[in-house]
């Protein structure tokens, strides 16, 4: 059984129990012989009846209430004793729950508490002083105070403590968890009856009964006063929970504020980042301009002087011949830095286009070496080639992936000093062909590594000073590369340690050789195409960003 089953059952225990008593009582009142005193007991009883549930204290959060009607009780137990009480208390009670609640369950009870909670402090004082028409009989004497107060504790813990049980089964809670909480300040208001029931019994026995109607105003006040009281203490705590709650709020106010100025810190920090990648990106700019106008203008320097010296006229044939080399070697030079900036708009602009066919990577290296070999030579560079014994084939193109191999292998020869190794090793890598470039140069800085394939970004180094260029080579290099499917990748201990370029392209598998040329090719742009898209889209962001 549950609680709420556990307290119905308390419920309709108390009712019956109550029930009994009331029973008994009327028997024990109607069965005793009052005589005159009927018409005044009448009288006490209506104005409990009338007066009591007009002066009502509500207990919060409960169908609980505190009225005048104990004085009355009380005084009745004083004057006609416990049997007339009870009967007075179980009817005042009844009528009294009638004006705030329609359960009859909930009535019945009330009812009942005030009947058993009347007879246990009835039963008390006639157990410890006789009979309790006797008690005020004697004038203020010490065993009037003592009755009174036994009267005003017993009937407190007894009326107080059986509706505690109930409403401690009904909100499952502990019951003196509830009794404290919502009991335990009624008890200024038993005491107080008490007190004012002894006094109106006093005056009765010696003024005679209408007195009791003269001290009903008295009553009156004493309650009203309370009830003041008593709201006082419930606004006070309602202005405490007011409080509480505008300090709540002025803590998350506070909470908001800083979070706010963090915030705000942060945006600060963000815009002087931005800030000073703007001015980075500006002199970045400025380098570039400076940088491509000198090295458009380094090849003139020699093509005009050696025209003006042929125009002149007077130059052998030997030195004619060497005229003619040196304007060659500069146009070219010239015309690869220009298709360099060329392929480099075009990537962004996603209009570089790949011939695709089936290639040899061992041919392309052999080529690129090829053309790299004379500068190597002049510097007394060895080069040392692995390559497996089976050549893998790629889909690719050839054009641009010996461009890819040609920068890589060029920039190790440049960086690398006299009498230095290059070494060139391809193996397979599951899927892939993987290509290293391992030279002994001059090696990357651990800041400028992550740097290495951006555009017109070159270390500040004496050597990279001297050697000029515009920094487009490995930029070229790493967007090639991821056209193709592949990746690039720098290594490097530090300057001075040399460095490690790897290159890795998917392999040309069985399958795909299969389908031929024609298939194969559809199938590689449709790769190309969407590696060329990351790509561009990478460029585009670098370029908003440096545009800001």
């Amino acid at each position: 059984m549950n609680r709420k089953a556990f307290s119905k059952a308390y419920m309709w225990l108390i009712i019956g129990t109550g029930g009994l008593i009331t029973s008994v009582s009327f028997y024990d009142f109607t069965t005793s012989s009052p005589g005159p005193t009927d018409l005044h007991f009448i009288i006490l009883a209506l104005i409990a009846i009338v007066l009591g549930p007009c002066l009502i204290v509500r207990i919060p959060r409960l169908t609980s209430q505190i009225t005048v009607s104990d004085t009355f009780i009380f005084l009745t137990m004083l004057l006609y004793g416990g049997a007339a009480a009870i009967l007075l208390a179980a009817l005042e009670a009844l009528c009294a729950s009638l004006r705030f609640c329609r359960n009859p369950i909930t009535i019945l009870f009330n009812s009942a508490v005030m009947a058993c909670a009347t007879f246990l402090t009835s039963w008390t004082l006639s157990f410890c002083f006789g009979s309790t028409l006797e008690i005020t009989h004697n004038g203020y004497s010490a065993t009037l105070i003592v009755a009174l107060c036994l009267m005003a504790l017993v009937q407190y813990i007894a009326n107080s403590g059986l509706v505690a049980v109930g409403a401690a089964l009904k909100l499952e809670r502990p019951v003196l968890q509830t009794w404290s909480r919502h009991y335990l300040w009624t008890s200024i208001t038993y005491v107080a009856g008490a007190s004012a029931a002894g006094i109106i019994a006093r005056l009765v026995n010696t003024m005679g009964f209408y007195s009791v109607i003269v001290t009903t105003p008295i009553i009156a006040i004493i309650f009203l006063t309370y009830r003041t009281y008593r709201e006082n203490i419930e606004a006070a705590a309602t202005q405490a929970k007011q409080a509480e709650q505008h300090a709540e709020e002025l803590s998350l106010y506070i909470a908001g504020r800083q979070q706010a100025e963090k915030e705000r810190d942060q945006l600060l920090i963000r815009e002087q980042q931005a800030r000073a990648e703007a001015e980075a990106a500006n002199r970045m700019k400025d380098d570039f301009l400076a940088m491509v106008s000198h090295e458009l203008r380094t090849p003139l320097t020699p093509i005009l002087g050696w025209i003006a010296m042929l125009r002149a006229g007077g130059l052998d044939r030997i030195t004619a011949a060497r005229a003619l080399e040196s304007i060659e070697r500069a146009a070219k030079h010239q015309d690869r830095i220009i298709n360099d900036l060329l392929d480099v708009s075009r990537i962004i602009k996603g209009k570089l286009h790949l011939e695709i066919t089936q290639i040899n990577l061992t041919q392309v290296i052999e080529a690129s070496l090829e053309v790299v070999r004379p500068a190597a030579e002049a510097k007394n560079i060895l080069i040392n080639c692995e390559y497996p014994l089976e050549a893998p084939l790629v889909s690719a193109d050839g054009a641009r992936l010996k461009q890819v191999m040609w920068n890589v292998l060029s920039n190790a020869v440049k960086f690398t000093p006299l009498g230095g190794r290059i070494d060139v090793q391809m193996k397979p890598d599951g899927s892939y062909a993987q290509i290293e470039v391992r030279d002994t140069g001059i090696g990357i800085s651990a800041d400028f590594l992550p740097h290495v394939f951006e555009r017109f970004r070159q270390s500040h180094t004496a050597n990279n000073q001297a050697l000029g260029g515009l920094g487009l080579g490995l930029a070229l290099v790493r967007y090639v590369a991821e056209m193709h499917g592949g990746t690039v990748r720098a290594d490097s201990s530090g300057l001075g340690q040399g460095s490690t370029f790897t290159i890795k392209l998917p392999l040309l598998t069985a399958h795909q050789y299969s389908l031929g040329f024609k298939n194969l090719h559809l199938i590689t742009n449709e790769r190309m195409a969407r590696s060329s898209d990351r790509a561009v889209k990478k460029l585009s962001q670098l370029r908003a960003q440096r545009s800001r």
